[in-house]
């Protein structure tokens, strides 16, 4: 039997190649994901899950949203999902929300849209 082990840097390669030919804008930076994570991770927004567009993927999935812990320089860690670089969110949709709270307005500036979910914010458009 054969063991395969996962080759993040080929992985990051082909999300580059991915997102050349996708998509014709990009919203967010590493420090911004993280910024606007941390906003979201504040106790009184009481923000469980968010739904996930992940790049090269058809499916939108629910999971956890990240708290401090989970948020790395470049990649989120230790989430609903196995570790994953920024640059892999297609966009976040928070469930039940029609706006973002001006606490998460405050850490930058979002390219975002209503949708019948929520709120969603892109990373690449």
């Amino acid at each position: 039997m054969t063991s395969q082990t996962f080759d993040m840097a080929e992985h990051e390669s082909r999300l580059d190649r991915i997102i050349a030919r996708s998509y014709s804008a990009s919203f967010m930076s590493n420090s911004k994901w993280r910024r606007l994570f941390l906003a979201l991770a504040e106790p009184e927004l009481n923000i469980r899950s968010l739904r996930w567009k992940f790049v090269g993927r058809e499916t939108v999935a629910t999971g956890a949203a990240p708290d401090a812990e989970c948020l790395g320089d470049s990649y989120v860690t230790r989430t609903s999902f196995a570790a994953f670089p920024y640059k892999e969110i297609e966009w976040v949709e928070i469930p039940g929300l029609p706006e973002l709270p001006a606490s998460v307005t405050a850490v930058g500036s979002f390219e975002t849209a209503g949708s019948s979910n929520g709120v969603r914010l892109y990373g690449y458009r």
